[in-house]
């Protein structure tokens, strides 16, 4: 009776806090990760990143302006030494003279323009490619959160299924203990059927109460994939898990689309730009230039005043054309580098499509196990009850021993779990399925 009594109370437990309780539909926690989940944030933070490095990029084709204000004064005015014949003295001779003054005050404005760089060029082609590296991190992120979140939707599902077959035994034994009590009690049964079915009911509740403690985990587990409160209350959409499965075999020859051969194939074209930007390096590169400044001087110290008042202009014009000489070969080496980064690259690729071959291929393999195996074991769920509720009966008439009633029992129960961990894997093959072919967040 004691049983009996908690397990009603578990029940109505279990009903109100339903009803307090959020209903997650799968669909509804795949959104919610991938809106909040903070891993696909950090990897979103560092694609926006990027984008601001191809402004920064950008920015070094556009004229490059800088103003100065200078103000100096010479405490003593620098000597320099000139031949006496700049002033029709005679040859060979030199005197010293100061032929500057004390303050000068000068502003100006000095700009640049870039005309030709390849390394310029390149490199903003550069960060082009790694930002399209960095969505696909982004896209990558995401693959993995949807899947976390359907793994653990899944198990959920599979707790939930467990614990209510647990709820149904649990009852159903605790009542047949009962029974036999008052067998027991009528000198119609003996002491070791009662210990028999307290140790089953026992096990049944150790196992319960597992149950319980596995779906709190994946209840936090789930909610911290959605990044939302773990203290918010929140239940599965447990409608028709037990069904049995509609679904076809799959077949295998489908078209692959993952993310991850992207990846590397972008980060290889990558690496064969950075080679060739070594190269570059040797390449001459164009600027324009150009300036206009204003200069007064004063042999005083009046940092506001000028002689004559006034500021005399002088302003230029020019082009620079910088030719690499010799740089002692660093950029034949720095390319020879990415050359061989890239050749890795080529045959981490190779790698990959052939992991991937096999890993669709076991994919539609263990999706048609599981597909077949859920068909046969809910037959066998289905024929362990009925021999369990049929031995039941007998077992009530008296016509059996207790030992085959808990045998059934044990079939009964064992029918339940092969049976739900068929379902879960059947949904999991699914999923790895997806995975595999890179259809997950389609």
């Amino acid at each position: 009776m004691k049983h009996i009594t908690t397990i009603l109370l578990l029940l109505l437990g279990l009903q109100l806090s339903t009803q307090a309780q959020d209903v997650y539909s799968l669909e509804r926690c795949t959104n919610l990760a991938l809106e909040q989940n903070l891993q696909i944030k950090s990897t979103q933070l560092n694609s926006d990143k990027y984008g601001a490095r191809k402004g920064e990029a950008t920015s070094n084709y556009l004229p490059q302006i800088k103003g100065e204000v200078n103000y100096s004064y010479y405490f003593k005015v620098p000597t320099q030494v000139i031949p006496t014949s700049a002033f029709g003295g005679p040859e060979g001779q030199y005197t010293a003279a100061q032929l500057g003054l004390k303050q000068s005050t000068s502003l100006g404005l000095e700009a640049t323009q870039l005309i030709y760089s390849q390394e310029l060029i390149n490199g903003l082609k550069m960060v082009t490619a790694g930002h399209n590296i960095t969505m696909l991190q982004v896209e990558q992120t995401k693959e993995d959160v949807v899947y976390n979140v359907a793994l653990a939707y899944y198990n959920l599902e599979n707790v939930h299924v467990q614990k209510r077959f647990a709820q149904d035994n649990l009852a159903s034994v605790t009542k047949l203990r009962n029974t036999t009590q008052n067998l027991y009690n009528a000198g119609l049964a003996g002491k070791s059927d009662m210990d028999r079915l307290s140790v089953t009911v026992n096990n049944i509740q150790a196992g319960y109460d597992n149950l319980l403690n596995t779906e709190q985990q994946l209840y936090r587990y789930l909610k911290f994939l959605m990044n939302i409160d773990l203290d918010t209350p929140i239940t599965i959409d447990t409608v028709g898990l037990t069904q049995a499965p509609d679904a076809q075999l799959l077949e295998a020859g489908v078209n692959v689309d993952r993310t991850d051969v992207k990846l590397l194939k972008n980060q290889m074209h990558l690496l064969n730009m950075q080679r060739k930007n070594a190269l570059a390096a040797y390449i001459p590169s164009l600027v324009a230039f150009g300036g206009i400044s204003y200069t007064g001087y004063n042999a005083d110290f009046q940092p506001f005043e000028n002689i004559n008042n006034q500021m005399y202009q002088a302003s230029y014009v020019g082009i620079g054309l910088s030719i690499p000489i010799f740089d002692g070969l660093k950029n034949k080496y720095v390319h020879n580098q990415y050359k061989l980064d890239y050749e890795v690259s080529q045959t981490n690729l190779q790698l990959l499509e052939g992991n991937i071959y096999v890993q669709v291929s076991e994919a539609v393999e263990n999706y048609n196990l599981q597909y077949e195996q859920s068909l046969s074991l809910k037959d066998n769920l289905d024929l362990a009850t009925g021999v369990y509720n049929d031995l039941q009966n007998q077992y009530q008439q008296g016509l059996i021993g207790i030992a085959d009633l808990l045998t059934a029992e044990n079939s009964k129960r064992e029918a339940q779990s092969n049976y739900v961990s068929a379902l879960v894997k059947l949904k999991t093959a699914v999923l790895e399925y997806n995975k595999a072919t890179g259809a997950i967040l389609k």
